[in-house]
């Protein structure tokens, strides 16, 4: 597991070893509980959901209670980046959608999704102050000797953000009302410098205030519903693991490493130690928002 607990103000959450195959519930497939309206360009920025209620995930992921615990947390923080070590198998009916570890000389070897992740700049804009983008977060806190691994669920698409989602039509789900949350800055720092280095473009560095709560009724003009698609939302497992973590689970458990990695719909690889070649109710992107007051449901 990462020596480091913390980097940037992000706090780093071992939920404990996941070396043999999990088995969510059937009622976990549906994901009926989980389903939001987002626009196609922006699946992390949820326009509409039905409740302000956290809805519970923990009979759906390994170490649940921790999940659920960690999403009605009223504490006052950044993020919490959830992962597993050591970690070397996807749970049942999920696959592995992209791995990332340090490079033999510099830099990052990565598959799947991580080889093509918007960056943060993207998301908050050319010339603004950006979040770190998880990417350089992971190659900080990771070892030398460690590998990350995402699964995301089957027919999933994954982003690199940390996070899976599937779509569909709107049409599908009705909902009478939406929850909103205003939320607005506490803490916040520009930082020009990162480990002794100038960098190009500033990070930003914030603490969220307690949202303001409340619901209304959702529209559901077809102008404003046309543009906009179901989602159901679940957060990636992040899986640590060295390679002497893939032999220890291997003769104790008889896991199999199978498949590759892939980065958007394929076939199941439950195994979360592939590396090729060389490698909430979820409101996962709070952090990520781009500016004070701003308005987003849940």
């Amino acid at each position: 597991m990462p020596t480091t607990t913390a980097y940037f103000g992000t706090t780093l959450s071992n939920f404990g070893p996941l070396t043999t195959t999990y088995t969510a519930p059937s009622s976990c497939s549906t994901g009926t509980g989980r389903v939001v309206l987002v626009h196609p360009d922006t699946p992390n920025v949820f326009q509409a959901v039905p409740t302000c209620k956290a809805q519970p995930i923990g009979e759906c992921l390994p170490s649940g209670s921790k999940w659920d615990a960690n999403e009605t947390s009223t504490s006052s923080f950044q993020y919490v980046r959830a992962y597993y070590s050591p970690g070397v198998v996807c749970p049942a009916g999920w696959r592995t959608v992209g791995t990332l570890a340090h490079a033999t000389n510099s830099g990052a070897d990565v598959s799947g999704v991580f080889s093509n992740t918007q960056t943060a700049k993207a998301r908050g804009g050319p010339d603004l102050p950006t979040n770190l983008d998880p990417l350089d977060y992971w190659l900080h806190v990771l070892d030398e000797s460690e590998t990350l691994v995402h699964c995301c669920p089957s027919g999933y698409n994954a982003e690199g953000f940390g996070n899976c989602y599937s779509s569909g039509s709107a049409s599908s789900h009705t909902y009478s009302e939406r929850c909103i949350q205003s939320y607005s800055v506490g803490e916040f720092t520009i930082v020009p410098t990162l480990d002794g280095k100038c960098l190009s473009s500033p990070l930003v560095s914030w603490v969220l205030e307690a949202p303001t709560t409340y619901t209304e009724p959702l529209k559901t003009t077809a102008e404003w519903t046309s543009d906009l698609i179901a989602a159901t939302w679940i957060p990636a497992l992040a899986l640590v693991h060295k390679d002497s973590d893939v032999g220890e689970a291997k003769s104790g458990t008889d896991a199999e490493e199978t498949g590759e990695s892939e980065g958007g719909d394929g076939g199941d690889d439950d195994s979360g130690a592939s590396r090729n070649g060389v490698v909430s109710v979820f409101a996962v992107m709070v952090g990520m928002l781009a500016g004070a007051g701003m308005l987003l449901p849940w």
